[in-house]
């Protein structure tokens, strides 16, 4: 079966994100073991700082402190004040000595950061399930331009090439870099439903930004009032999506961290809603987006378990979710909403909402 990751948590920094789907994994009840891709390929080494950072000991809270008023970004400040917790408490990191080249590329790797954050979830969670990890294979997380010599380019350089072509002509860049099942898709909908990119959006963040005030930007989720002012004071009409967030990210704020702040405006996801969420139980939902219908007997066995809602048609929401459930669910009818209108204004293509479209059957 294939589940949605809620919005909320899908927009989120890894730390959430991950929390998130570990939740629903946790109480789906059928789970024992979890795989994700990591830089490192090392399972101990990211179990081992996982465990460390969910203990986060006073030592580290306070050398973490100190970095970060001295000016380092949260990612710099981390990853220097865990390599001085473990040098001043080696026996803590029970795996081989680790140099600090070793531990800043760890820690600074994206598919080892999210990897930590697995962990730390399954940690926080009390879970029983065990967690595997591949090593990543092909071009960086962060690659952005094809070469011929990647036999796994990274996702965002075949969407910057997607994204970068004027007619479906120019997919045949990126034809030898995904299966000929999703090429099909590709060619199908080009022009259709398809590409959408983030300046698709910006008249609408722009719009509901000019109507907001410093104090109530603060409101949404990683919005501090730092950021809040230089939001307002860098707003033009004259911009797009990405010029804005490049002229928001600083030494000490993230391109990353910018484009959550952005989406969690557009989206309308306040800070109040992760302590209402966090307080009734993370997630309460596991929407099914499709299924093997030969393997049906997973989602009766999820059933028998009564430890999540399993939704397949929103209709049915209301009756088994609480507000707060709710409240997490209608943002993502809402998100979809949004982005089903980007397509009928880019393209006139009418996309079915979430309460027509239900969940894929396939058979193998």
């Amino acid at each position: 079966i294939v589940l949605e990751l809620p919005t909320f948590f899908a927009c989120a920094s890894a730390e959430y994100f991950a929390l998130g789907a570990i939740s629903i994994i946790n109480k789906l009840g059928i789970v024992d073991s979890i795989c994700f891709g990591s830089e490192c390929g090392n399972i101990d080494v990211l179990c081992n700082i996982a465990s460390i950072l969910n203990n986060e000991p006073s030592e580290l809270s306070s050398l973490l402190s100190e970095l970060i008023k001295k000016g380092q970004s949260y990612p710099t400040a981390r990853t220097n004040a865990l390599y001085e917790y473990i040098i001043n408490n080696p026996s803590v990191f029970t795996n081989e000595p680790i140099s600090p080249s070793e531990l800043n590329i760890i820690l600074n790797s994206p598919n080892n950061i999210l990897g930590i954050e697995y962990i730390k979830a399954l940690l926080k969670l009390n879970s029983n399930i065990k967690p595997y990890t591949l090593t990543r294979s092909g071009s960086s997380y962060n690659q952005v331009t094809l070469s011929e010599q990647d036999t796994f380019p990274s996702a965002s350089a075949i969407r910057n090439v997607i994204n970068s072509s004027s007619n479906d002509i120019l997919l045949k860049d990126i034809i030898n870099y995904v299966p000929t099942s999703v090429m099909d898709i590709f060619k199908s909908a080009y022009g259709r439903t398809f590409p959408i990119s983030l300046n698709d959006y910006y008249l609408l963040l722009f719009y509901k930004i000019q109507h907001l005030s410093v104090n109530e930007l603060t409101d949404y989720f990683d919005v501090d009032i730092s950021i809040s002012n230089k939001i307002k004071n860098n707003i033009h009409d004259n911009l797009n999506y990405s010029a804005l967030i490049s002229s928001l990210k600083s030494k000490d704020i993230t391109y990353l961290r910018i484009s959550r702040c952005l989406l969690h405006i557009l989206l309308d996801i306040k800070k109040d809603s992760i302590e209402d969420y966090l307080n009734n139980g993370i997630t309460e939902y596991a929407r099914i987006l499709g299924f093997n219908t030969n393997s049906s007997f997973i989602i009766r066995k999820i059933k028998e378990f009564e430890l999540i809602s399993l939704i397949t048609k929103p209709a049915y929401a209301k009756k088994t979710l609480s507000p707060s459930g709710m409240n997490m669910f209608n943002l993502d009818i809402n998100a979809t909403n949004l982005y089903n209108k980007i397509i009928y204004d880019k393209y006139n293509s009418i996309i079915k909402d979430e309460y027509i479209q239900g969940p894929i059957r396939y058979s193998s």
